[in-house]
């Protein structure tokens, strides 16, 4: 049986790395950390934007809502606010605000009594 003959081996030149070691020291790289401080930052200035966006539409969305329900518009596209009803009490009004405030004021008298 014949001795199973291997190829020499290619001798490195030393000036050349092998590749692995030329992925890890390749020039122009960037930090990561402040690579990073960048990437965040654009993505605080992003998401700060989209929110402002976002409130500015809830504004809107409110806005149309109060007109839909508080106020109408009429043919000529002006606005009407409606009549709103007013209860009517069977004794004069300042009685009545004075009994109001009245019951208010022991309701404040209690908790205070409570607290102390």
């Amino acid at each position: 049986m014949g001795a199973i003959e291997e190829p020499p081996l290619k001798k490195q030149k030393t000036d050349e790395l092998p590749a692995a070691d030329k992925e890890q020291t390749t020039p122009n790289v960037v930090s990561t950390s402040a690579d990073g401080q960048v990437q965040k930052e654009k993505k605080e200035k992003k998401d700060k934007k989209e929110k402002k966006e976002g409130k500015d539409k809830d504004k809107k969305e409110k806005k149309e809502k109060k007109d839909k329900d508080g106020k109408e518009k009429d043919a000529g596209g002006e606005k009407k606010e409606k009549k709103e009803k007013k209860e009517k009490t069977a004794g004069a009004d300042g009685e009545v605000k004075k009994e109001k405030k009245d019951k208010s004021d022991k309701k404040k008298k209690k908790k205070k009594k409570n607290v102390q």
